[in-house]
């Protein structure tokens, strides 16, 4: 049943060339080339069996899966079309959750998860602010594993214009360890933090002292 599905999507994407300019194709194509490639995510997520696949058999659709979920939110973010792009982007973070728990797998979704933080920014989707956490607390831990100080602290910027002020905590936890680990200038950012309240500001001097490069700091 699920090889006539991805067969049946596959036919459809056919008639997209590679490396087309989607700034030609109409929106109302691009929405349906945006729902093939989420459809066929969805399909290889299905075709999943852990009973009788090895794991790594099961990871390379895994990682195939998201690739179709990233296209999805990129046609979606092309035809400016929200919903398109959220419901990728969830998708995305439910194949997520199935790859994090391996350190080879995180630095692997570094790039994507940079990607699909793009789309949603662009399209400015901030209404699911869970979501936008929980990927760019996956994010956090891949780029701080991989020496990625620079791209992470790009994430967290893009995460800020997407969630409200009141549940900014983690992302400006994020955004100071991420400073610090470049030597910039993140006890000039704490003490400039407008909308944080002492608390939040002690929890960030704490958070520093573990994390810093500078060891006089």
């Amino acid at each position: 049943m699920y090889k006539y599905a991805l067969k049946s999507v596959e036919m459809s994407l056919f008639l997209l060339k590679e490396n087309q300019d989607l700034s030609k194709i109409p929106v109302s194509r691009l929405r349906w080339y945006s729902l093939a490639n989420y459809l066929y995510g969805e399909t290889l997520s299905y075709m999943i069996n852990p009973q009788t696949q090895e794991k790594e058999s099961q990871e390379k659709l895994l990682f195939y899966a998201l690739k179709h979920s990233e296209e999805a939110a990129h046609k979606g973010c092309k035809a400016d079309i929200n919903i398109l792009v959220l419901d990728a982007a969830k998708q995305f973070w439910n194949i997520c959750t199935r790859l994090k728990d391996s350190a080879t797998n995180r630095k692997a979704l570094i790039k994507p998860i940079f990607t699909m933080m793009y789309y949603l920014k662009t399209v400015k989707e901030n209404t699911e602010p869970d979501l936008i956490l929980l990927l760019n607390r996956l994010l956090t831990q891949a780029a701080l594993e991989n020496n990625e100080f620079e791209l992470g602290e790009s994430v967290t910027d893009m995460a800020f214009e997407l969630v409200p002020k009141h549940l900014q905590r983690t992302l400006w936890e994020s955004k100071m360890v991420f400073l610090s680990k470049q030597g910039k200038n993140e006890l000039q950012a704490i003490n400039n933090m407008k909308e944080a309240d002492q608390n939040l500001q002690a929890r960030l001097w704490i958070r520093l002292a573990r994390t810093s490069v500078n060891t006089n700091k």
